[in-house]
């Protein structure tokens, strides 16, 4: 208390003071109420209590009594304990940013924020009813929120950021109904505990990032369908494998999407204009090998086909895959077996101009067709042999090869270049490196 007394009349000029209580005794809650009640009150722009084990009405009082209070934190590392029948009241004119963590020793809360931009509410474990009244909130964050049940009673309606994970006992039309609240929302990241999930305009007609976690229960489809759709994410949240068979997109210029951690995807189907980059990693084991036709790539597009800059595939068995007509810039395959022929997927996506192998393994063989391919990149397919590698690319100019245990001599070197150079002409140097 006498430090902030001094430290204001020693600097008039200091506007902005903040208090962090790393570890708070029972004794200095009393330094806490001298400080709320003292006359350079207004000074106090942050207040963070960590560790601390506080009244709910000492907390009303330090947020209502800091007038000029614009961030405050608190948490009391009660994570799991007994169920609670305690409601906390928060009431701030001037806060702007909010964030409980690991405070699990409230049942309701009820806040009362007009001016708050920010709430992140951090392994609030008992709350199971949520009163928030926060008319130019931006970003909520419900994290480890486990008795959650309904958002009705959050009145914000100008969202522009939302994250909702570990959420378990969340309902789906609940999320609906927020999202249709809030058509500003640009950025969601959530935790699926349901079997299926939709998200359309009329509940996301602003959408652009979405982040899709699924901890390998439930969930066995996702439709997207978000009109300004930029960046999409579909991972695994547990170490466990997802079982989601079937996923939909639908927008019209997207920049990337990220699919990862889906062994058991039957279908993907993509609807768009163009898709910048696009990333499917099937996380099959190696030794693993699906029946042919297992998983279907459908690529539609409202122009004549889709088209994609970068397309990468990731722990899969070609054999076992279908991929539609569409038009590919450049093609990435990592850790593939390569049981099929290459040529049939460049086939059928389009005018590739760059291919690149690394760590596939399968047959010792590489047999490729392509006018238009300018360009391929080898690296660290072990059981491939460079001597049988037969190009017919007539507009190839860039042939790496890399990863490799041992070297060619100069003259498998020149051999292997004279007979590549056969049917592609502007081909320059052949590159082999460790």
């Amino acid at each position: 208390m006498r430090m902030i007394c001094s430290t204001s009349k020693s600097f008039p000029q200091v506007r902005n003071l903040c208090l962090q209580y790393s570890v708070v005794k029972p004794d200095w809650i009393t330094t806490v109420r001298g400080v709320m009640m003292s006359k350079y009150n207004h000074h106090i722009t942050c207040l963070e209590l960590e560790r601390a084990r506080i009244d709910a009405s000492d907390l009303r009082d330090s947020v209502k009594e800091l007038k000029g209070l614009k961030k405050f934190s608190y948490g009391n590392d009660q994570i799991h304990g007994l169920p609670s029948t305690q409601q906390l009241h928060l009431n701030s004119k001037s806060l702007m940013e909010v964030e409980l963590f690991q405070v699990g020793d409230f049942a309701e809360y009820d806040f009362v924020f007009p001016k708050l931009k920010k709430l992140t509410l951090n392994g609030c474990t008992s709350v199971c009813k949520l009163g928030i009244d926060a008319s130019a909130l931006r970003c909520l964050y419900l994290l480890l929120c486990v008795e959650v049940r309904k958002l009705n009673r959050i009145t914000a309606n100008s969202l522009h950021e939302l994250k909702l994970r570990r959420c378990n006992a969340l309902i789906p039309a609940e999320l609906i109904s927020l999202l249709v609240r809030n058509p500003d929302i640009k950025s969601l990241e959530l935790e699926v505990y349901w079997s299926s999930l939709r998200l359309d305009q009329h509940s996301t007609p602003s959408l652009e990032n979405i982040k899709i976690f699924d901890n390998g229960e439930r969930l066995t489809s996702v439709d997207i369908r978000c009109p300004k759709l930029q960046h999409l994410m579909i991972k695994k949240s547990m170490t466990r494998s997802t079982i989601l068979k079937a996923v939909s997109i639908s927008s019209f210029d997207v920049k990337k999407i990220v699919v990862s951690d889906v062994p058991n995807l039957r279908k993907i189907t993509i609807e768009a204009d163009r898709v910048a980059y696009l990333e499917l990693n099937f996380e099959r084991r190696l030794d693993h090998v699906k029946p042919t036709e297992y998983t279907k790539l459908s690529f539609r597009s409202r122009m004549c086909q889709l088209k994609i800059k970068h397309l990468v595939i990731k722990k899969c068995n070609l054999k076992a895959l279908v991929v539609s007509l569409c038009n590919v810039q450049h093609i990435s395959l990592e850790y593939c077996n390569l049981d099929c022929p290459v040529g049939d997927l460049i086939q059928n996506c389009g005018m590739v101009e760059s291919l690149t192998l690394k760590n596939c393994y399968g047959p010792c063989q590489l047999n490729l067709n392509s006018e238009h391919l300018k360009e391929l990149h080898v690296v660290s397919c072990t059981s491939l042999l460079m001597d049988h590698i037969n190009l017919a690319c007539p507009s190839l100019v860039v042939l790496n090869v890399s990863g490799l245990s041992f070297l060619p001599s100069q003259e498998e070197v020149h051999f292997i270049a004279s007979n590549v150079r056969e049917l592609s002409p502007f081909l320059g140097s052949i590159k082999f490196s460790h």
